[in-house]
């Protein structure tokens, strides 16, 4: 069987679960077990989905070719606030492999003959920024809201509100999103607000032109610094404006409504953290830009959603899909849903379920049976995907991080 390193800095806080439940009460020896087990199994998976990486729609029809990577940029990048200037990527006193440049993991990345970053991780058979905006990590931040409530057949079940991705093919996934200049739990508490309540805020009078004038400046900067006169297509125009629309909602919200705002803030800030490293199958990734993610987990019921909303909200909030998600849903932890899970969010799946089986043993807390049956279920379904030493990424060119 085949792992790799970087798994060990990127799971740090389950392995320390791990550690610090050795320990354990004999009644928790088995759901350790079963935690560790599920661990195991997801990196496998994780590895054998990086090997089988599709490539992203905005790509078109370019193929992966590890032994000469093809050059990949989407002109959605070019001129975009969010992306970095080609010319001169680095802010001033910036510098590669620090601050918002380094890796997750502490992996540090070379650069290569164009003085860029080198995915330090795998060869994904493209180089270019593709769709990022960023060259070396392009750092993100995902949340799960875990809750158990009874499956169709009245058992004790682990479910995960999450959403369906928009532009993936409904894909199932956390909530999340990149970091763009805030700290981790104020990114973290956008990115719910923005794909999970804003489809329930509607647009202030006010705040209608201003999107439109917003949109139209966008759309003008990114087209000037695209070449032969092109035009973007309507469907990146649309996505656009729904991105300027959140964010004024989102302005809306903190301003009108600052109590709802900081009881937000104060839930996210509770997230216990479960996985913290690169987003190795996702289709976006290249040789020279590539997604690492904060992933933290939250227990809710419906009495946290009521507290959340408050006595007298300034606006009628409810889990409502906005940015760029297509759904809102309660997932129930299955084999299925780690099937379909968009990238890498069907390991991050299980890394929370494994959390939270760790979790429980350490606060002396005991586990529902039903759950505990379908964690192995869960676990069986892993060792059935990974029999057979399936496939695994190419390794970096640069540092090969995969080892027997």
């Amino acid at each position: 069987m085949k792992t790799a390193n970087w798994y060990n800095a990127s799971l740090t806080q389950l392995f320390d679960d791990l550690a610090a439940t050795q320990n354990a009460p004999a009644e928790s020896t088995k759901i350790r077990a079963l935690a560790e087990s599920l661990i195991n199994g997801a990196i496998q998976l994780d590895l054998a989905r990086a090997a089988q990486a599709d490539t992203h729609f905005s790509f078109g029809s370019v193929t992966r070719t590890p032994d000469a990577p093809v050059f990949v940029e989407n002109d959605n990048i070019h001129g975009a606030s969010w992306a970095d200037d080609p010319a001169t990527p680095l802010r001033a006193n910036e510098h590669w492999n620090t601050g918002r440049r380094a890796t997750n993991t502490g992996i540090a990345y070379q650069l290569n003959a164009q003085g860029k970053p080198e995915n330090p991780y795998i060869n994904t058979g493209l180089h270019g920024r593709g769709t990022l905006g960023a060259y070396g990590p392009n750092h993100a931040v995902d949340l799960g809201m875990m809750m158990l409530q009874p499956d169709e057949n009245g058992r004790s079940h682990f479910y995960i509100l999450g959403i369906e991705r928009k532009h993936d093919q409904n894909a199932p996934a956390f909530a999340g999103g990149f970091v763009e200049g805030d700290d981790i739990i104020e990114t973290r508490t956008k990115e719910f607000f923005e794909e999970m309540i804003s489809g329930s805020v509607p647009l202030d009078d006010a705040n209608i032109p201003r999107a439109q004038t917003a949109t139209d400046a966008e759309v003008a900067k990114r087209e000037r610094a695209m070449q032969n006169g092109r035009t973007l297509p309507q469907h990146q125009i649309d996505e656009i404006r729904e991105q300027i629309e959140t964010a004024l909602k989102l302005e809306q919200v903190q301003h009108n409504d600052p109590a709802f705002w900081n009881r937000l803030r104060t839930l996210v800030q509770s997230a216990m953290p479960a996985y913290c490293g690169p987003v190795i199958a996702d289709p976006r990734n290249t040789n020279t830009s590539w997604i690492e993610t904060d992933l933290a987990w939250i227990e809710i019921d419906d009495t946290t959603i009521a507290q959340l909303r408050g006595d007298h909200p300034a606006y009628d909030y409810a889990l409502t899909a906005g940015d760029d998600a297509s759904d809102i849903l309660c997932h129930e932890l299955s084999g299925d849903l780690i099937d379909r899970a968009y990238a890498s969010h069907g390991p991050f799946f299980v890394y929370v379920a494994a959390s939270y089986l760790l979790h429980k043993i350490r606060q002396g807390e005991t586990v529902s049976p039903d759950v505990i049956q379908q964690c192995e279920d869960i676990d069986a379904y892993l060792a059935a995907e990974t029999a057979g030493n399936p496939a695994t990424p190419a390794p970096s060119q640069y540092a090969p991080h995969i080892t027997p």
